[in-house]
């Protein structure tokens, strides 16, 4: 955020917090509003109120929502009464298959909402490649950046056996983890040695507990809560395994390169852009446990998994700065803003 004010002459940023309303500045020209949303029907007219207000006290000439549902939809009000144009952040790659309407009601209510939101937007931000290229071909005419999302790279030091699987974060449905089991289940006969590490926490957990005794892999698995200390997890892990459905750059991937660890991941997020198939790990079809086994198999090899790993941290060593991002999105929003 402080980046971001370094490159323009204000910034006001609005979040949603489920406590109490709060207001700071983390320097001369940026101010944070943290706004307690909860109650439902408070939620959209606080929050709306509180967009305008920063808008005014900001004397704003672009409003950017961080996606384009709720958010969008604010954006959208707020910017339309103000006579200003705003850019709208796609950072979930939700619009790349059907998995993620098909989740809930909510999200087929929330679907055309959203296109109906960045259709009117005066600009839309990609995070991945995938996501830029859906962006396109869906709004030809439109200004779109490919910005993605910084992560901090860790530079921990790898001690976990190239047999030594692990995942890193939430138990939700999105990340398919009842594949990953079925895969790694298929890994577990192949090779007895092989364990999986599981780092987080989710409304999944005990059904995917359930799920490991019924495959019988139950005892190879360890569950670590997910904690700020997540280094010491990644010591743990020899290679990441990413099963998602969907998404749209999973920070996580880059998090594991940069110590060093290689990747089997399904085609979603940086796939192919960061993490290439066969450079720093292997990607693999969306949904298809046998070919992510095969995948898992193969960089468990001892003299692969070394020459992945080599490459995963060389690669990572190529992830923009944060300076050089906050260039990018800061150069988007000056072009976007007319400024």
């Amino acid at each position: 955020m402080r980046l971001y004010g370094e490159r323009v002459d204000r910034l006001h940023f609005v979040c949603l917090a489920k406590h109490d309303s709060t207001s700071t500045r983390l320097s001369p020209n940026v101010s944070v509003d943290v706004v307690d949303v909860r109650g439902v029907m408070k939620h959209p007219r606080t929050l709306l109120r509180a967009v305008s207000d920063a808008i005014a006290a900001a004397d704003a000439t672009l409003v950017v929502a961080q996606d384009p549902f709720e958010a969008g939809v604010i954006a959208l009000k707020a910017a339309r009464s103000a006579g200003l144009p705003f850019i709208v952040e796609e950072h979930g790659g939700v619009y790349l298959s059907g998995h993620w309407k098909a989740e809930s009601l909510k999200n087929r209510v929330m679907a055309p909402l959203g296109l109906m939101v960045m259709k009117r937007a005066a600009g839309l931000r990609a995070v991945s490649a995938k996501i830029e290229s859906d962006l396109r071909g869906r709004f030809p005419k439109m200004e779109i950046a490919r910005i993605p999302v910084y992560t901090e790279p860790l530079d921990g030091v790898r001690e976990g056996a190239p047999h030594v699987f692990g995942y890193v974060g939430r138990f939700v449905h999105q990340k398919n983890l009842e594949m990953l089991f079925a895969a790694f289940s298929i890994v577990a006969r192949e090779r007895p040695e092989s364990r999986l590490v599981m780092v987080g926490a989710g409304p999944s957990e005990q059904a995917l507990r359930q799920l490991a005794a019924l495959y019988g892999i139950g005892e190879r698995i360890s569950w670590l809560p997910h904690s700020e200390r997540i280094i010491e997890a990644y010591a743990m892990i020899g290679t990441l395994a990413l099963s998602s459905w969907y998404e749209g750059w999973a920070r996580v991937v880059p998090e594991a390169m940069s110590c060093g660890i290689p990747v089997v991941m399904t085609d979603v997020g940086c796939a192919g852009e960061l993490m290439r198939d066969g450079i720093e790990g292997y990607v693999v079809p969306i949904g298809d446990a046998a070919r992510f086994a095969d995948a898992m198999l193969k960089v468990a090899r001892a003299e692969q998994h070394a020459l992945m790993s080599a490459a995963a941290k060389e690669r990572a060593m190529t992830i923009a700065t944060p300076e050089e991002l906050a260039d990018r999105l800061t150069g988007f929003w000056k072009l976007v803003a007319g400024a």
